[in-house]
């Protein structure tokens, strides 16, 4: 590790401020899932957040993860979202098997993100489990947190753009 960076630095690559690597490191959009890139970002924000703000985090991203699915996911397992809750954080437990496996096949890479796709997350980040509407707040409270999540892989160069629509006026 120590050697690959010494190489990095001596080959005049750029480094990531937030994480100390060279962004040659940094992963291609087509070999990190939605999730996973969840979980990595909530970790590179844990630290500076306080408490409050880190529960806001988790409980906006365990409602994004199940959304930004295939279209031909299988409906999500009972309790993803409290189980989300449990793994989110950087010394959270693991998923159960079903949880894992369902992910895996569902969750869709961050290459595969693009503003169709994102309209509709946007769309269902504003509506409780049941369909009806959440409040502006709660829906804005996610959404925002969401949008920073995915435009933090546009920050590190993971994404060419910023796959999310502009939020819509009024």
């Amino acid at each position: 590790f120590r050697t690959g960076l010494l190489v990095a630095q001596q080959s005049g690559e750029s480094f990531d401020e937030a994480t100390g690597e060279p962004l040659s490191w940094q992963p291609l959009p087509d070999q990190v899932q939605v999730h996973e890139w969840a979980r990595r970002w909530l970790g590179e924000q844990w630290a500076e957040w306080a408490p409050r703000t880190r529960r806001s985090a988790i409980e906006a991203l365990s409602r994004l993860i199940p959304l930004a699915v295939g279209p031909t996911a299988a409906p999500a397992p009972a309790g993803l979202r409290g189980q989300l809750t449990r793994w989110l954080p950087p010394d959270g437990q693991p998923l159960d098997e079903q949880a894992a496996e369902w992910l895996a096949q569902s969750s869709l890479q961050l290459g595969q993100l693009n503003r169709a796709v994102l309209a509709v997350v946007d769309q269902d980040l504003g509506r409780r489990d049941d369909g009806e509407q959440l409040s502006p707040a709660t829906a804005g409270r996610f959404r925002k947190v969401s949008r920073a999540c995915i435009r933090r892989a546009v920050d590190l160069g993971v994404l060419d753009v910023d796959p999310w629509p502009q939020a819509p006026r009024g």
